[in-house]
Formats: C-alpha cells, structure tokens, sequence
C-alpha cells in the first residue's frame, strides 16, 4: 500500500469517536445475501426476446450500452445506458426491440427467500453510481475465473449483495408510462401456482378458486401465455426441481414431494422428458460445477 493510501486511511481514523459502550456495537438488519448466482451479458437485441416472459428468479439487468424499453407487468421502463433494473420473481416482462441492434446488456439472476430488505428497488431505474460499477467490476473478474469459482462462492454473493445495497443508496426513476390496475386473474393464478407449487395443481382446483368456467379459463391462460395451463404449472414445478436438486441437498425422492409429485416414477418421467436427463443423472451433473 502506498504511504498516501495510509495517511488518507490515518485521517479518516482520526476523525473516530469513542464509543459510548464496548459491548453494544451497530446491528445490522436480517439482510440475506443473494444466493445460487448466475451471470451472462448479452450483445445483439435478438438475443433478449420478444416473447413474455415469467420465471422465478431475481434478475438484475445492467445497461452497458445502447437504450431500449423493459415492459414490466403493466409498466414500461425506459431503459438507458448506465442504470440497472431489477425483476422481481413473477414480475411478468418482456423487451421491446432496443434503438440498434448492438447492445450489451449484462444480467445477473439470483434467489433470495426474503425480498423484503430489497423492496425499494422494486419498479424502479436505477442510476449506477462509481462504487457500484467498482462492485460490478470486482465481480466479474471473480465470476470468470472458473477455476477459482466454487472457493469464490461467497465473495460473489456478498459483492452481489453489495451492489443491491449501493443501488438502494440512489433514488431512483418510476415507470415513464403507468397502469395501476387491479392484478389480472391471469397474474394471480400466476402467484397462486408458485406458492402452491408443492401440491397436485388441477385444473377444475384452479376454476374453483377462481371465477371462471374450466373452459374460459383455459383460453384465458393460452391467449395471455401462449401455452395451456398445465404445460405452464409443469414448468414451474420442473423450473423448481432443477433449482432444489442442485441447491438444497435434498435426495430426489424429497425434490418429488417439494414439487408436488407423490410418485417417484411420475416425477422421475416427467424431469426427463423436460431436461433429457433422469433426476439424479442431473443432479450429479450439475452439482459438480459448484
């Protein structure tokens, strides 16, 4: 360290006070640190999208370049160079083409089982400011040094959560175009399915619940989804499975109960006509890259 760097660190010691008890020091709130991490950029707008999208993950996108618009349940978000945007878990979204087709947009997509410290980012564009893009930088240098990537689990989640905390630091900008409304049926059966994730789902449960016919409620769901209701609930439970198989240490025979399947074979049968690959078979492939 250079001798500058430590009369500016001696100064900044000076100004200390002492402190009132050496037993009750700052607490800090319960904030969870971003976990099961994953980070991808990409380069031209055809690879974003056009097509909705639901999922089940936090996703933090970073604009490097080129402007474009982020649709987010009923609001769109002008989305601009130098600012980040997060989508919450069930937050239906979508991309509208950006102004070129050369972009470079960086996503980073975690899990959080609490996202109530991180609920001021929620619907927001966010400036990003100098310690942040430090954070940004630290962590993409120590995310693609694969070699180093399992020992440097805990570095990445905690500079994560760092940035998180940097962006809250800065107000940040609503919607440039807003629709408060009600949640359409559509977005609640949504939520319903992924709090319920771990029962039998049935369509005519579902009708039940909901007030439409079993047959208006299947052409709802296609029409607003592009895919029937049941293809969209295997989604989600096989979205689930993949995530508890590799993450939580549970066996398979535990996966199948979490996600709703009282029977092995059927779990068994349905994970492999989703990923081409048996339940365990996946869960040892997969695992070995953490």
């Amino acid at each position: 360290m250079e001798k500058a760097d430590l009369e500016t660190l001696e100064r900044a010691a000076k100004g200390l006070p002492e402190p009132k008890s050496f037993f009750r020091g700052l607490a800090p709130s319960n904030f969870e640190l971003p976990n099961n991490l994953i980070l991808f950029q990409r380069a031209h707008a055809n690879m974003l999208g056009a097509e909705h999208h639901y999922h089940y993950r936090f996703v933090l996108i970073v604009n490097l370049r080129t402007e474009g618009t982020v649709a987010l349940d009923n609001r769109s978000f002008e989305f601009r160079p130098g600012e980040a945007l997060l989508v919450f878990p069930h937050q239906f979204h979508h991309f509208h083409p950006p102004k070129s087709d050369s972009i470079r947009w960086l996503f980073l997509t975690f899990e959080l089982n609490n996202s109530e410290n991180i609920a001021a980012l929620r619907n927001k564009v966010n400036p990003l400011s100098d310690t942040f893009r430090s954070y940004l930088n630290r962590l993409l240098a120590m995310y693609q040094e694969k070699s180093n990537q399992k020992e440097a689990a805990t570095s990445i989640s905690m500079l994560t959560g760092l940035a998180l905390l940097e962006l809250m630091q800065h107000e940040g900008r609503s919607s440039s175009r807003t629709t408060i409304a009600r949640p359409s049926v559509i977005d609640q059966i949504n939520r319903y399915i992924w709090d319920n994730f771990d029962k039998d789902l049935k369509l005519s449960d579902l009708a039940e619940k909901f007030p439409y016919s079993e047959s208006h409620l299947r052409l709802l769901f296609r029409k607003r989804m592009g895919m029937s209701l049941g293809t969209y609930i295997q989604k989600v439970k096989m979205n689930r499975a993949r995530s508890l198989l590799v993450s939580s240490g549970m066996n398979v025979s535990q996966v199948a109960q979490s996600c709703g399947y009282d029977s092995l074979y059927s779990f068994s049968r349905a994970f492999k006509k989703t990923t081409g690959l048996s339940p365990l078979a996946y869960k040892k492939v997969n695992t070995a890259k953490y």
